[in-house]
């Protein structure tokens, strides 16, 4: 395949800057659930993990997108931002233990979670947050699509059909449409949810061989 159809990615333009700090900051926030998911999954209760969250994703703006990224990088900004929480957890371990010593006590302690092996369940848990935040990204995206072009009760009635489920009967019926052409229909918008979901994720990888080990990886995990 050519160059021409891997375009440039979100991800593979805030790596090349290196300095993308508002880009950066964008893209953590926009992918702040799994962090969270994943900071549940290690047992701290909601509130603490949504303040966490904006502490890492802070304390990632403020060093910038150069910042553990080596020159040459192969690989996802899930990979990226996993790695990234993983150590900020650590860091914030090993803060509160010298504080503890030191006679305090740190707000937000994580002293007492568990940071697994990559192996573990939350890593699951955060990749599988990701793969159900990328189908929130492009089904925000569809909705959009429909809304301007006037069909959005439409999308609504279908929407809950994009995973494969069977519609109830007469849904057809309430549009106007005979059977045959609903099922065609919901074929045209199934295909292009998939093709929304694969467009959000090529834009979490910098070139297309990354794309392909990350779909497996994701598709793996999801199953």
């Amino acid at each position: 395949m050519g160059d021409a159809e891997f375009p440039e990615t979100r991800w593979s333009l805030i790596r090349a800057a290196r300095t993308e700090v508002e880009g950066l900051g964008a893209w953590c926030e926009r992918y702040a659930t799994p962090a969270r998911e994943y900071l549940g999954a290690l047992g701290c209760p909601a509130d603490e993990a949504e303040d966490l969250v904006q502490d890492f994703i802070h304390r990632l703006i403020r060093r910038g997108p150069a910042a553990g990224l080596p020159e040459q990088l192969d690989g996802s900004f899930r990979a990226y931002l996993k790695r990234s929480l993983r150590n900020f957890l650590v860091d914030r371990r090993r803060a509160a233990a010298a504080e503890r010593r030191g006679g305090g006590r740190a707000s937000l302690d994580v002293t007492e979670m568990e940071l697994p092996d990559a192996a573990e369940a939350p890593d699951v848990v955060f990749d599988r947050a990701w793969v159900m935040r990328l189908m929130e990204l492009a089904t925000e995206r569809l909705r959009r699509e429909f809304e301007g072009g006037g069909r959005e009760e439409f999308f609504e009635a279908v929407a809950p059909l994009l995973d494969g489920r069977r519609g109830p009967p007469g849904l057809a019926g309430r549009f106007g449409m005979s059977e045959a052409a609903f099922r065609a229909a919901l074929y045209r918008l199934r295909k292009r949810y998939r093709a929304l979901i694969e467009a959000e994720l090529r834009e979490t990888v910098g070139d297309g061989g990354s794309f392909e080990v990350e779909m497996r990886h994701l598709m793996a995990v999801w199953s």
